[in-house]
């Protein structure tokens, strides 16, 4: 199996790369925000996110409620974030999943789901220079983001298999 360099890759498969990382990352989002529900609110993971990058989530009220700027901010670092994860995946993964089926493309996808979750939440997140990084890892039970990432990897996938039917080539 040869590795895929970036000059095989056309401008069409990184846009189709980049909105399959946001539609993983938008069901991992509502994953996370159904999870917070009862206990932190809706919008707590969203907030989180925003205070990684230094936006504090300790306005007047709720802790965790609705406030524009960290919320705009949350998700948009959240986007980007996924778009850049749907890429990276469809540049490391293209030949595998270009050469097998559906059920082997949803098993690698399940597993880089968890590896970006180990990488996220227990490297980068756990670091000391980002001290506010402990309020994201905190916002909602760990099994909750371990089954969100895992969510993400496969619903990643799966759409981009729909829109680019890549697997066919």
């Amino acid at each position: 199996m040869k590795r895929t360099s970036l000059k095989k890759l056309n401008e069409e498969d990184i846009k189709y790369a980049a909105l399959s990382g946001v539609v993983g990352g938008v069901l991992l989002l509502f994953f996370e925000m159904m999870v917070s529900l009862s206990d932190k609110g809706f919008w707590a993971p969203i907030r989180a996110i925003s205070s990684v990058f230094g936006m504090s989530i300790k306005d007047p009220g709720t802790q965790y409620d609705f406030f524009v700027a960290p919320v705009m901010v949350g998700i948009v670092i959240h986007i980007i974030f996924s778009m850049l994860l749907g890429v990276l995946f469809f540049i490391l993964f293209y030949e595998v999943l270009k050469e097998y089926g559906f059920i082997t493309g949803s098993a690698v996808s399940a597993a880089w789901g968890f590896v970006v979750y180990i990488v996220v939440f227990i490297v980068v997140l756990r670091l000391p220079v980002l001290s506010a990084g402990r309020i994201m890892v905190d916002v909602v039970p760990q099994w909750s983001w371990m089954v969100g990432y895992i969510i993400f990897g496969v619903a990643g996938f799966s759409s981009l298999r729909s829109m680019k039917s890549f697997i066919t080539l």
